[in-house]
């Protein structure tokens, strides 16, 4: 009964509301407003009974008092202590971030090569002022990554860079931003370096250069096997694959086959990792690998002797899921060059 009263009072509300809309219809109008009217006097007296109250603290109890207990919890919600509680809390969660990431104070404006260190950088209260494609990974076109790199080595560039060797999605690591590591190798020097991260400050303007020479420039097919030269130097490397049209319509329309690249590293250990075809083009270092943090400032410094745990890479072939002579040209082009960092002093 008290379901049906409360039905009748929104239903005869709900024509009160369109019979007064209306300019005509005035006997529309009346029966509305006395339907109305018996509809809230029968629930009223239905609470009464219930409730053994007269019908005028029955409506006082329902119409008013329970509004304003309503308001005042809904007020309660914004009070000082709630954003008071709520400030501790927040608080709270930095100092849990610091605490697990301690950082150095820093006199500069920081990037972060790690997604999950930005918060870091948060917490510290750093100045972040990351690349424009500030998640590396999604740096996935040649504009892209070219321009987070003419970010990096511009005027409005950082003056530190936390890094860590960030993978995803099994990608090989270095095609993360892949363009951007030769300014991390040349224009910024290792300040400090833990398990966790390395902490990379900007070298002054000429401190160091970069030499590169060409090793070999050649095309090869899907599946075959590409042995490099010998070296203890960096290779860097940039490589083209090129989709067909089918391949074009077949990624708009569904998505990209994969693409996967083997590589065989001098210890004879091989690893397959997922490569985008759009993100090699730019180049990325493809030996040695850096696996620790603090590796990146001197992986590539003339006169650091190669360290048993730097894995070269010594060959290396290229794989597709689906048919690569559907989606893909069916030569890569593949340019080596030989990289070192020098110092200038």
């Amino acid at each position: 009964i008290h379901i049906i009263s409360s039905g009748a009072i929104l239903l005869c509300v709900i024509t009160a509301l369109i019979s007064f809309s209306d300019r005509g219809y005035s006997s529309a109008k009346l029966v509305a407003i006395v339907l109305l009217a018996l509809s809230v006097w029968g629930h009223l007296s239905f609470l009464e009974g219930l409730t053994n109250q007269p019908k005028l603290s029955v409506a006082k109890a329902r119409f008013l008092d329970r509004p304003l207990q309503k308001f005042e919890k809904s007020r309660s919600l914004v009070s000082t202590d709630w954003l008071g509680k709520f400030r501790a809390r927040h608080e709270s969660a930095l100092e849990a971030i610091r605490q697990k990431y301690p950082m150095e104070e820093v006199d500069g404006s920081v990037d972060v090569y790690a997604p999950e260190l930005q918060i870091m950088a948060l917490a510290h209260g750093l100045d972040y002022r990351p690349r424009p494609i500030f998640q590396s990974y999604s740096a996935y076109s040649q504009g892209l990554i070219e321009q987070n790199y003419v970010f990096l080595t511009g005027q409005s560039g950082p003056e530190y860079v936390v890094f860590r060797p960030n993978q995803i999605d099994g990608r090989y690591r270095p095609l993360q931003d892949g363009l951007s590591w030769k300014s991390l190798m040349s224009d910024f020097s290792l300040e400090s370096a833990s398990q966790q991260f390395a902490l990379l400050r900007r070298s002054p303007t000429g401190t160091k250069t970069i030499s590169e020479r060409e090793l070999l420039e050649k095309s090869v097919g899907w599946n075959e096997v590409i042995n490099l030269p010998e070296s203890d130097n960096c290779l860097w490397a940039e490589i083209n694959i090129d989709s067909t049209l089918f391949g074009k319509l077949f990624t708009t329309l569904y998505k990209a086959p994969r693409v996967s690249m083997a590589v065989q590293f001098s210890n004879g250990s091989t690893q397959v990792s997922r490569v985008i075809p759009s993100m090699t083009s730019t180049g990325f270092l493809l030996s040695p690998q850096v696996n620790a943090p603090g590796d990146i400032s001197s992986v590539c410094l003339e006169g650091v002797d190669p360290t048993p745990s730097r894995l070269r890479v010594r060959a290396l072939r290229f794989l597709s899921e689906l048919d690569a002579q559907t989606h893909f040209r069916p030569e890569i082009s593949i340019k080596l060059s030989e990289i070192q960092i020098i110092p200038t002093n």
